[in-house]
């Protein structure tokens, strides 16, 4: 069927703390049909790295192109620099319509993330996205305005907040003693629990698939599913029974807090065995967190590329293929074009944790990977904030550097040369990262977010 219109349409899609190993094409059993239908009908990209370990540096990294170094929006405080490039660049020069379908607010005004879009529509209780219906109330508004916008040139990013723990839909039930419907109570869950959690997390993917399908028949039935770029993703994963924060820590300093600190505490932070679930917070950079999920159909008058892509790709690419798609030019992006072959080496991340000083870092090589913990400076006033506190006891505690291999388990390996090739590498890439941010930076000050929204955060588990 011939197409609608010659315009130029795209859609980016983003499913919040969706695992790659839990969609249907990256060979899981889980059912994701819909996911599944963009690879089969456009490209799967096999190795698709995250820039963070959770939203705020993720997220920065989606709207800009630009690493975490470079965009400096590492905390809920910081806002995305109205001086940095933006995702909408390219549309924005072509004449597009720009809009963003927002259900988090991490992914807010108040941060920033309207800046180049010509509509901003935050969803949930004041942005908070913790409703179950949270996803078909996006689609009441989301897929009316693709009707709308059938015949014009658009950019839409949509960004869904249905796949983030607590794992909710309408029809989820908890019968567990240890979860009652918040990620507070998930967090007690010991490591023979898990099969409540995996239950939870696959049963909430499948039905956030099924509303995708909805925005995806709506395509179709409109007749310009075939001329829509469509990139569907996610902006990290999840740690669950694979490590604990502190696994790599010394084993005599193990014995000893074991020893001091109760059970349930342990438990409840992941502080050195593994339990049901950790999530994305506070942990070094495993491949459960960063290695992402990347399917993208393109139109069909712009590339034929279909298939399996192998290539090392990043999620600041998408980005940069946007920027093609619509200016034919990404020049200001650290992202290459989806379309092309990548020649990437080394593929990095970096994420603050929350509120706190501790840095996380990695970079990988697609054999070894370097995971890196730093600790930023502290102002005197910041002694006493519990954040502060267990930034200092997590780097007092943790090993600052671990090299590992890519296997399964990620273990810790012993091979001098390679690390300090890596050390080199990331140490390059963080002072290059740096630069950039002072040629585009505007000094935006931070922002004081409000009360309702801290609370909506700290409901997230962002706390």
């Amino acid at each position: 069927m011939s197409p609608k219109h010659n315009n130029k349409q795209s859609i980016v899609y983003v499913f919040d703390s969706l695992r790659r190993d839990y969609v249907g094409c990256y060979d899981s059993d889980v059912n994701t049909p819909n996911i599944d239908q963009v690879a089969e009908d456009g490209v799967k990209f096999d190795q698709v790295q995250s820039q963070g370990i959770w939203t705020v540096p993720s997220s920065g990294s989606i709207f800009t192109g630009l690493y975490p170094e470079a965009h400096q929006s590492n905390q809920f405080s910081q806002p995305i620099d109205s001086g940095l490039p933006r995702i909408t660049d390219g549309p924005n020069a072509a004449g597009a319509k720009t809009i963003c379908f927002s259900t988090t607010n991490v992914v807010s005004k108040e941060r920033g993330f309207s800046n180049g879009f010509d509509e901003f529509h935050q969803l949930g209780k004041d942005g908070a996205g913790l409703e179950p219906d949270i996803g078909e109330r996006l689609n009441e508004k989301l897929l009316p305005r693709i009707r709308e916008l059938s015949d014009t040139d658009f950019f839409i990013l949509v960004w869904t907040l249905g796949t983030h723990h607590p794992y909710v839909t309408p029809d989820t039930s908890f019968t567990h003693e240890f979860i009652d419907g918040d990620q507070e109570t998930m967090r007690r869950g010991e490591l023979s629990d898990f099969s409540v959690v995996d239950e939870m997390y696959r049963e909430n993917i499948e039905y956030c698939d099924s509303l995708f399908g909805e925005l995806l028949s709506t395509l179709k039935s409109e007749n310009i599913y075939n001329q829509t770029d469509i990139f569907v993703t996610s902006d990290h994963g999840e740690v669950f029974t694979e490590h604990a924060r502190l696994e790599h820590s010394n084993s005599a300093i193990q014995k000893a807090l074991k020893y001091l600190i109760p059970k349930e505490t342990r438990i409840y932070y992941s502080l050195f065995d593994r339990s049901a679930f950790v999530g994305h917070q506070g942990i070094y950079p495993y491949q459960e967190l960063i290695s992402v999920p990347l399917v993208a159909k393109f139109a069909e008058s712009e590339t034929s590329k279909q298939g399996i892509d192998q290539s090392p790709r990043e999620l600041i690419d998408i980005a940069a293929t946007i920027s093609q798609i619509y200016q034919g030019s990404s020049d200001d992006l650290q992202g290459h074009d989806l379309r092309d072959e990548s020649s990437r080496q080394y593929l990095f991340s970096s994420s603050q944790i929350t509120g706190g000083q501790c840095i996380y870092r990695s970079v990988t090589d697609g054999d070894r990977k370097l995971l890196s913990m730093d600790l930023d400076s502290i102002d005197f006033d910041d002694w006493t904030d519990p954040r502060t506190i267990q930034s200092i006891f997590s780097y007092a505690v943790a090993k600052t550097e671990i090299l590992t291999s890519l296997d399964a388990q990620e273990k810790s390996i012993e091979e001098t040369k390679n690390l300090e090739r890596l050390q080199s590498v990331l140490n390059e890439h963080v002072e290059r990262c740096r630069e950039i941010n002072d040629d585009f930076s505007n000094e935006d000050s931070e922002v004081d977010l409000a009360d309702e929204t801290m609370k909506q955060l700290e409901d997230l588990g962002y706390k």
